[in-house]
């Protein structure tokens, strides 16, 4: 193989340009998130979840008693309580788990 092959292959550009475009790029999320700390759609974001929190604990907890009831009566498997209750638990409970998971691996 020529050396011309190789670059057309992987283009005529000099390797220090690949490093200077990554360092930018790494740059890019921290001053992305240097702006969304005070921006008013993380404000927003934040009283529509809050919001939506309030509405859906008296939901989950009507949900959990129909499940409940109908597990009492043989209708459905305990399993399916079991499970009910953890998909509740996992979505009330998001924010906890991605921290832990994050605190894990240090991220």
């Amino acid at each position: 193989m020529r050396p011309q092959a190789c670059l057309v292959r992987f283009g005529p550009f000099p390797r220090r340009r690949p490093a200077a475009v990554l360092c930018v790029l790494g740059s890019l999320p921290a001053a992305a998130l240097a702006q969304a700390a005070a921006s008013p759609f993380d404000t927003g974001a934040q009283s529509l979840l809050t919001f939506m929190l309030t509405i859906a604990a008296p939901v989950a907890a009507i949900i959990i008693i129909g499940v409940c009831i109908a597990a009492a009566t043989s209708l459905i498997s305990w399993g399916a309580v079991v499970r009910v209750i953890a998909g509740i638990a996992g979505i009330f409970g998001a924010v906890q788990l991605v921290a832990w998971i994050r605190g894990m691996f240090g991220v």
